[in-house]
């Protein structure tokens, strides 16, 4: 299964305004704050191998002088902006909005 798949409920939910990535676990904001997304355990390689699928389909990468991202895309669900941070800046793992 795929980072996106498993995120799809919420990354079709049209009240769902903000799906932030935190290292394992996964929180989404629909206009009163962030809220956990109980029972979802992410594993850090689908959040990887997600967010360098789409910094490969931007035409961007990332490395250890420049541990993060931000880039503008389109997919299925529309248009969406992704933040990414990389350790070592961050210890919890990937870092997604």
């Amino acid at each position: 299964m795929t980072l996106v798949q498993i995120l799809e409920p919420w990354l079709k939910d049209p009240k769902v305004t903000d799906l932030c990535v935190n290292g394992i676990h996964a929180y989404v904001d629909r206009g009163i704050g962030m809220e956990a997304l109980d029972g979802v355990i992410l594993q850090p390689e689908l959040v990887r191998s997600w967010v360098l699928e789409i910094l490969s389909q931007a035409g961007k990468s990332w490395d250890a002088r420049m541990p993060f991202v931000d880039l503008q895309c389109s997919n299925g669900f529309g248009r969406f902006r992704v933040h990414a941070v990389f350790p070592p800046i961050c210890n919890a793992g990937i870092l997604v909005s």
